[in-house]
């Protein structure tokens, strides 16, 4: 009688594992990590009066792993013009920050953890979050689509960051 209480012990446990199991074997084999996602990017904003603008442009790469953790890097530069274009202000902009990310249901959900300025940035915090990335703001979270590309690879992007194309880095 132990012995058969014992069996259906273990077939009840494979039974409550199993769905787990199924879907961690998939999610990895769809989503190998790491994950590297670049995009080449650029914002222009101009005043109410159409008298000046500032522009950003730039790459930002960003690297997923599997711990539920990246990081990321965002190399470019601030313009400032005036109304005809023409530039009165170039400024490097060189930003790393790290983040947390949830895959969820069609969504990819991050939240930045820390950021810092790399030698060479000349621009403010503020003008950063602003012109550039709000996700440079410590705390910031953000919502996302992933998109599965024909040839393999995922797009990544969200309403306040463009799409990203990413790569598994081991191929």
């Amino acid at each position: 009688m132990m012995h058969k209480r014992v069996w259906l012990l273990g077939i009840t446990f494979f039974i409550a594992l199993a769905p787990w199991i199924v879907e961690r074997v998939y999610t990895l084999s769809v989503i190998s990590y790491p994950y590297h996602c670049e995009s080449r990017f650029g914002f222009k904003y101009i005043s109410a009066t159409g008298e000046a603008a500032v522009a950003s442009e730039g790459s930002m790469q960003l690297t997923y792993y599997q711990s539920g953790n990246g990081v990321g890097t965002y190399v470019g530069h601030l313009f400032h013009l005036d109304g005809q274009g023409k530039v009165l202000k170039k400024q490097s902009i060189h930003r790393a920050m790290e983040f947390s990310y949830q895959l969820l249901p069609g969504m990819l959900k991050s939240t930045t953890l820390t950021s810092s300025r790399i030698q060479g940035d000349e621009i403010s915090d503020a003008d950063a979050e602003k012109y550039v990335y709000p996700g440079f703001k410590v705390g910031h979270t953000s919502f996302g689509m992933i998109v599965k590309i024909n040839r393999g690879g995922y797009a990544a992007g969200s309403s306040q960051f463009p799409r990203a194309m990413c790569s598994t880095l081991d191929k």
